[in-house]
């Protein structure tokens, strides 16, 4: 992808599929034309580390060509975990309940990539 990238998870995921993910993600983000943007979707996810120091240290690096990550999950807990980790690594990440919303968010805050996404 050159300015949008879609992460869906689902089942369990562990700290390993979060450390591979963190790698394969920057790796895309380098190679990408910046600003780089990211839908990460959780809805089908049962489980997810909730370790804030494992969280943190995984996802400790932003990219500089990194744009806007939106997280759809309908977990408050999720949300809550990226608030936290948008705090610390200085990300703009924005939390959305389902994919519309999450495009519909994309699309007002980077007018560019109106053309780009559809639903």
């Amino acid at each position: 992808p050159q300015r949008l990238m879609v992460v869906r998870l689902y089942g369990e995921v562990t700290i390993e599929d979060m450390e591979r993910i963190d790698t394969q993600t920057l790796s895309a983000v380098s190679a990408g034309l910046p600003p780089v943007h990211g839908i990460v979707n959780m809805l089908d996810v049962l489980s997810v580390p909730m370790h804030l120091k494992t969280m943190t240290r995984t996802f400790r690096s932003i990219h500089p060509n990194a744009g806007i990550t939106i997280m759809i999950s309908q977990n408050p807990l999720h949300h809550f975990f990226l608030n936290i980790i948008t705090q610390l690594n200085r990300a703009e990440t924005y939390p959305a309940k389902t994919q519309a919303e999450a495009i519909e968010k994309l699309r007002r805050l980077d007018p560019t990539l109106a053309e780009m996404i559809s639903e």
